[in-house]
C-alpha cells in the first residue's frame, strides 16, 4: 500500500521587524510632509478670522473671537512694575471671562519715553516682524510727564509708532495714563494729549483706538474720594489701580463688560487679590468709561465731532 506524502506549506502571519521599521519610516515621512501643510492651513484660517475681526471692529462691530489676540505693549513701568503687570492682569482676567487668549509681548524700560523707544529701535523692529507674522494691537504708552513737559515729542512719536503699526494691519491703541498724586501733570492735559494724537492717527480710515485708563481713574476717585489706586510713590498703580487699568483694557479689547470678573486671580508673578466690593465697583466704572469713549472716538471719525 502506497502512502502519498504531501508537502507542508508554511504561511507567515506577521511582518518582520525590518518591514515594520520601513513602514514606520514611510508613515513618518508622510507625516513630516503633511504637517507643514496642515500648519499653513491653520495659519491661513486664523489670518482670515483676524482680518474679518479687524474689518468688523473698524465698522464698530465685533464678531466672536476664537483665535488668540496677539498684543505688543510698548511702554515703561506703567505697563509693568513689580507685581502690577497690566498684560498679565489682562491675560488672567480674559481667561476668567472665557474670552480668546491674550498673548502679550512687552517692550518696556523704566522711565522710557516713546521717543526713546523709537531711537533705540527695538520696538520699531518688532512691530513689522509681528508675533507669528501678526499683531492685533500695538499698545503705546509714553512717560507720564511727557504730555506736560514734552508735548510735541509725545504727539510726534505716538503718531510715528501708530503709522508704523497701521502699515502692518495692526490697530494702534493709545494707553491714556492717569495723573500722579501730586498732580504735576493734570488729567485734563493727559487726556487732551491722547485725544489730539488719536484724532491724527484715525485720519481718513478711522483706525486707531484709546484705552481711557486716566478717565476711569478720575471717575473712580471722584465717586469714591478715599479710594487708593496709587502705590506709596504716588506715581505707579497699586494692585487695586492695576486691576482697574486691566478692567479698562479688558473692556476695550473684548468690547464686553468686565462686570462679574473675579477679584482674585493668579499671574506668573503671584496671586492678585482685590477687595471684592472695590473690584465690583471698579468693573462698573471701567465698562461705563470705556463705552463712553468708544462712542466718542467713533463719532470723531464718522461725524467730525470735536472733543
Amino acid at each position: 500500500m502506497k502512502t502519498a506524502l504531501h508537502g507542508r506549506t508554511s504561511v507567515r502571519m506577521g511582518a518582520t521587524l525590518v518591514e515594520l521599521l520601513v513602514t514606520l519610516c514611510i508613515v513618518g515621512m508622510l507625516g513630516s510632509l503633511l504637517l507643514p501643510a496642515v500648519q499653513m492651513v491653520r495659519r491661513a484660517a486664523a489670518e482670515v478670522e483676524r482680518l474679518n475681526w479687524r474689518r468688523q471692529r473698524i465698522l464698530d462691530d465685533q464678531p466672536q473671537r476664537r483665535v488668540p489676540y496677539r498684543i505688543l505693549f510698548v511702554g515703561n513701568s506703567h505697563t509693568s512694575h513689580g507685581s502690577v503687570d497690566i498684560p498679565d492682569f489682562l491675560a488672567s482676567l480674559s481667561k476668567a471671562g472665557q474670552k480668546a487668549e491674550i498673548r502679550a509681548t512687552k517692550v518696556t524700560v523704566d522711565g522710557q519715553t516713546l521717543q526713546g523707544h523709537w531711537e533705540t529701535g527695538d520696538a520699531q523692529t518688532l512691530i513689522p516682524e509681528g508675533n507669528d507674522g501678526w499683531w492685533d494691537f500695538v499698545v503705546l504708552q509714553d512717560q507720564s510727564q511727557q504730555p506736560c513737559f514734552g508735548y510735541q515729542d509725545y504727539f510726534d512719536y505716538t503718531v510715528k509708532f501708530a503709522e508704523l503699526t497701521k502699515e502692518t494691519r495692526a490697530i494702534p491703541l493709545i494707553y491714556q495714563l492717569f495723573e500722579r498724586e501730586d498732580r504735576s501733570c493734570a488729567q485734563d492735559t493727559l487726556t487732551g494729549a491722547s485725544v489730539n494724537a488719536l484724532k491724527r492717527i484715525q485720519g481718513n480710515n478711522g483706525i486707531g483706538e484709546i484705552s481711557p485708563v486716566g478717565e476711569a481713574w478720575r471717575l473712580a476717585m471722584l465717586r469714591r474720594p478715599g479710594l487708593e489706586l496709587h502705590q506709596s510713590d504716588g506715581n505707579h498703580a497699586n494692585e487695586t489701580g492695576g486691576y482697574l487699568t486691566a478692567c479698562v483694557f479688558y473692556a476695550v479689547v473684548h468690547r464686553d463688560s468686565p462686570v462679574g470678573l473675579p477679584n482674585s486671580f493668579d499671574t506668573p508673578k503671584g496671586t492678585i487679590s482685590v477687595d471684592s466690593d472695590a473690584a465690583a465697583y471698579l468693573q462698573g466704572v471701567a465698562w461705563e468709561v470705556s463705552e463712553t469713549w468708544r462712542k466718542r472716538t467713533k463719532a470723531w471719525f464718522l461725524k467730525g465731532k470735536a472733543y
